[in-house]
């Protein structure tokens, strides 16, 4: 393995670092919200890369520390000056005291991650984030055939695909109730669109965004909560119907 190049995978198969920003800016709107009412908010974006998201979050004046094992890719971020770690991202968690971040995300980060490992980061996720802290995972969606069957494959380093329900059962029982699935990165338009078979294997969503908040005492604005709960993205029941319907 030590001779796998993952940066140079990473920019053939991610896209170039602009490219990753442009999705990323999705997460834009909620963040804004979010700092509104949580003003001085620190984060922490675990398997940081190349540093696309530490770059959107410190524009926005988000104190953010990105964590990641890879030297050759965090070279990029420290060039930009941004704030990283070389650590094992579980082992970064343990080391941080109990409520320590407003916010923590992870992009294409959990699908690395054997069994226990996940299980033993949602423990610490749940540990250092403070209660009314969002949570932000992004990984490729197993509902679209081809990504689980196929592409989800070819990065050598994933372990297994994640299904969205199962995120939603482990952190609804981790004190994070609040919470919703995003539909990422389509190109079909289900309002207008003749819908053929090659859509039903590979036209749902080809990753989704699990975000959450983490339960607490204090009331949530409801601006940060509709942004929470906006509908994006395309399932495979809403690609089947429609192509039932042609």
């Amino acid at each position: 393995m030590k001779d796998f190049n993952y940066t140079k995978f990473e920019d053939t198969h991610r896209g170039s670092s602009y490219s990753v920003c442009e999705r990323l800016s999705i997460y834009k709107p909620i963040l804004l919200e979010f700092v509104k009412y949580r003003k001085n908010s620190n984060l922490v974006d675990l398997g940081c890369g190349r540093g696309e998201f530490l770059r959107i979050t410190s524009e926005m004046g988000i104190d953010s520390i990105g964590v990641d094992t890879n030297q050759e890719t965090l070279n990029v971020p420290i060039e930009l000056g941004l704030k990283v770690k070389q650590k094992d991202a579980i082992d970064f968690l343990k080391s941080q005291c109990k409520n320590s971040f407003d916010i923590l995300t992870a992009f294409h980060f959990i699908e690395h991650l054997a069994p226990q490992s996940f299980l033993e980061l949602v423990n610490e996720i749940n540990r250092v984030l403070k209660p009314g802290g969002l949570l932000i995972l992004e990984t490729p969606n197993p509902e679209n055939i081809i990504v689980s069957s196929c592409n989800f494959y070819t990065d050598i380093t994933h372990v297994r695909p994640i299904p969205s329900e199962l995120l939603k059962f482990i952190f609804s029982n981790s004190h994070f109730d609040l919470n919703n699935t995003w539909g990422l990165n389509s190109s079909l338009d289900k309002e207008n669109q003749t819908i053929t078979l090659i859509d039903i294997l590979g036209g749902v969503s080809p990753d989704y965004a699990f975000l959450a908040l983490k339960d607490s005492d204090e009331k949530i604005p409801k601006e940060v909560v509709e942004r929470l709960k906006i509908s994006r993205g395309i399932t495979l029941n809403e690609v089947a119907n429609l192509y039932e319907k042609r």
